[in-house]
């Protein structure tokens, strides 16, 4: 069996693409995405776990870029379950408020 290429363009996020297609921060997004990645070295070092777990990087890019306000518009970023939101939620939308 053979895999077969996705058609370029078929990406479901808005988030822009780096080289050979990984996320890629914009300019704009690059404070609140370093913000939001110390909050989960936080967050992973009080539980003492690696920071992936609490979200991976592409999920705090997606987070950067959407900027949700509200648990429900977290809720549409890929990478963020109900389990996560729950636990995670508000520290990132108040991290994400104060880069408003």
């Amino acid at each position: 069996m053979l895999r077969v290429p996705a058609e370029k363009g078929a990406r479901r996020s808005k988030v822009a693409r780096g080289s050979a297609g990984a996320p890629a921060v914009v300019e704009a997004d690059k404070d609140l995405f370093q913000a939001l990645r110390q909050k989960r070295m936080e967050i992973a070092r009080a539980q003492n776990v690696p920071p992936y777990v609490i979200f991976h990087d592409k999920t705090l890019i997606e987070l950067a870029a959407a900027r949700p306000t509200s648990r429900r518009e977290m809720a549409s970023v890929p990478g963020v379950g109900e389990a996560k939101l729950d636990r995670y939620g508000p520290a990132f939308l108040a991290v994400i408020a104060e880069h408003a």
